[in-house]
């Protein structure tokens, strides 16, 4: 059988060396384009399914950072509050060691007594402005998602930060009537003046050991969006080599099926 003087068998194996190569800079591109390591799942299944679970895991961590940053905004609001009610104290104790002044008439005291109970009123007050999304920070139990996922959690019980009252904060107790009754509201607001310094100490403990929990959980933010970026992201200087390969091998084969064409050509000239 004579030869075909077109070549067509060297035509068609330089097709199909160009599509496989243009296929693959078109890969190349996608990847570049979308900074990710797969142009599609056929890629490597495997590997995108694991890129894609890092993926969902560091987002989780992330939202968890976030979560340790609102625990410790609870305990905050919390301190502000006591702060707040110990300077309503703090004045009631001023108020109250005046009027044991013997000067004071009963009457004076009496006026005296009315201010430090305007004061204590306002105690419950502050309590219920102390609020975190619409729920009180005091005798309220918060959970705080803290691990990437619904089973590890950090919790403040409703123990831990508790109203003045659970603390022994009576305004009956600074009630008095005459200037020696003020002596012993002194005391009594002396003993509440204590249990509140308390609650705020124990609000100052728990946002300074929350503090050392959500700097891991940040660490461990950081750690795993850097393994996200490494399992889903492309490599940019090797998929760039691979783009300029596979580029120059799709240009050298157009170039032999052009030469093919021009050397079909001319030999048909010839037999004209």
């Amino acid at each position: 059988m004579a030869a075909s003087i077109t070549g067509q068998g060297t035509i068609a194996r330089a097709a199909n060396y160009i599509n496989s190569y243009a296929n693959r800079t078109a890969a190349n591109v996608t990847r570049l384009a979308g900074n990710t390591r797969f142009a599609s799942g056929a890629d490597n299944p495997a590997g995108m399914a694991y890129g894609q679970r890092v993926r969902a895991k560091a987002m989780g961590v992330e939202a968890a950072a976030e979560n340790m940053q609102n625990a410790q905004t609870v305990t905050k609001i919390a301190e502000s509050a006591y702060s707040s009610i110990l300077d309503i104290l703090s004045k009631a104790r001023e108020m109250t060691s005046q009027a044991t002044n013997p000067e004071y008439s009963d009457a004076d005291a009496v006026t005296a007594s009315t201010a430090v109970q305007a004061l204590y009123g306002r105690i419950s007050d502050i309590e219920g402005l102390a609020t975190f999304n619409g729920k009180s920070v005091l005798e309220t139990e918060f959970k705080f998602e803290a691990g990437g996922d619904a089973t590890k959690t950090v919790k403040i019980a409703d123990s831990v930060l508790t109203t003045s009252d659970t603390a022994g904060v009576d305004a009956g107790d600074a009630e008095f009537a005459t200037p020696a009754a003020a002596s012993t509201a002194l005391a009594n607001i002396d003993g509440h003046i204590d249990a509140v310094t308390k609650l705020m100490a124990t609000a100052g403990a728990w946002e300074a050991s929350l503090g050392y929990v959500a700097d891991f959980v940040n660490s461990k933010a950081s750690i795993y969006q850097e393994a996200s970026d490494n399992a889903n992201n492309v490599n940019i200087p090797t998929e760039t080599a691979a783009y300029v390969r596979n580029t120059i091998a799709t240009q050298a084969g157009q170039y032999i099926l052009a030469q093919q064409n021009q050397n079909a050509y001319s030999v048909l000239n010839l037999l004209k």
